[in-house]
């Protein structure tokens, strides 16, 4: 269970887990949880610590956490790796940690050993009682996508509870102003990081689309953090069109484009695209060491053409039949 799993993890960063040292003299600073998951547990849990705080010589510094939406987070973040590292920066001589264990974010083992390697003593004051949770962490898409091309998602989802759910994926259409459904997928959460991969594809004519995954008919608390926007660059489904001279190898760069997420149509000069309509299916022409000999008259003419009223590109790389007698 999550909240087992964090105390546990809390646990190896104490130095010393007796809480009387507090009355010690210096500088304390206390975490505490403001998230929803508090608020409906105990209320104001700053009242709580009062009985704590009344002895304590030295200056204190009480940092709330947790009640508020941090940028690319889902709302009512919790997370203690990042009151952990904003505590450290106080210097204190000891933290404390006001929570009911329920993490919605970040990853609490990365801030532990500097508590260790400083000698900074935390302590914990567990409230009671346990809520069940699910949320969306991270959605991961390609840098670059292709229209009506399919694409793979990573969706990271978080759950404190083994149980079933919905996983939906759709796109917002600019003509209708809706969001319209693109996959729904059955998913198995088990307690911890579960990740998922939903393969889809975009349609339309918008050069930046928005998905909205989202996570649905799951034991939850709270619904409000089970919503993930994702904003992406379409790029022209339309291919490059390599040709290159007889004899050539253009494996190299047909290796190298593809690594870029080009899609590439490779073709020696003699298949030159016969009609317009053909050569302006592709996004851009590239020869790779062609001679003049080869090229017909007709190429010439369709090529100037091509380039004149679609607007595109064309790239010329050299080799032993280019950038010399007779070459293009």
């Amino acid at each position: 269970m999550l909240r087992t799993v964090v105390l546990v993890l809390l646990a190896l960063a104490i130095i010393n887990p007796s809480l009387s040292l507090l009355s010690s003299p210096g500088n304390l600073v206390v975490l505490v949880d403001e998230s929803g998951s508090v608020k409906d547990l105990v209320g104001d849990a700053n009242q709580l610590v009062t009985l704590y705080l009344k002895n304590i010589e030295g200056t204190v510094v009480v940092v709330p956490f947790g009640g508020s939406t941090v940028a690319g987070e889902a709302e009512e973040t919790t997370n203690f790796e990042e009151a952990l590292t904003v505590a450290l920066g106080h210097h204190p001589q000891a933290v404390l940690l006001v929570s009911d264990m329920v993490q919605t974010s970040g990853e609490v083992t990365r801030i532990l050993p500097y508590y260790k390697r400083g000698q900074v003593p935390l302590y914990l004051l567990p409230l009671e009682g346990y809520l069940k949770e699910t949320l969306i962490k991270k959605v991961e898409a390609p840098s670059r996508i292709f229209r009506q091309k399919p694409f793979p998602l990573k969706v990271e989802i978080y759950s404190t509870e083994r149980t079933q759910g919905m996983l939906e994926v759709k796109i917002y259409s600019p003509e209708s102003a809706v969001y319209e459904t693109l996959q729904v997928m059955e998913v198995s959460l088990f307690p911890g990081l579960n990740s998922f991969s939903p393969t889809v594809k975009v349609k339309g004519s918008s050069s930046y689309v928005q998905l909205k995954v989202s996570l649905l008919e799951t034991v939850d608390t709270w619904t409000q953090n089970n919503d993930y926007l994702v904003s992406l660059f379409v790029d022209d489904s339309y291919p490059l069109l390599l040709l290159y001279g007889e004899g050539v190898n253009s494996k190299w760069i047909d290796s190298l484009l593809a690594e870029q997420g080009f899609e590439v149509d490779s073709r020696p000069i003699r298949r030159f695209p016969i009609t317009y309509v053909e050569l302006r299916g592709y996004r851009g022409v590239i020869f790779l060491d062609v001679s003049a000999v080869d090229v017909k008259a007709e190429n010439i003419l369709l090529l100037t053409r091509y380039l004149k009223e679609q607007g595109r590109g064309m790239i010329t790389i050299g080799g032993g039949r280019r950038f010399g007698l007779g070459g293009v």
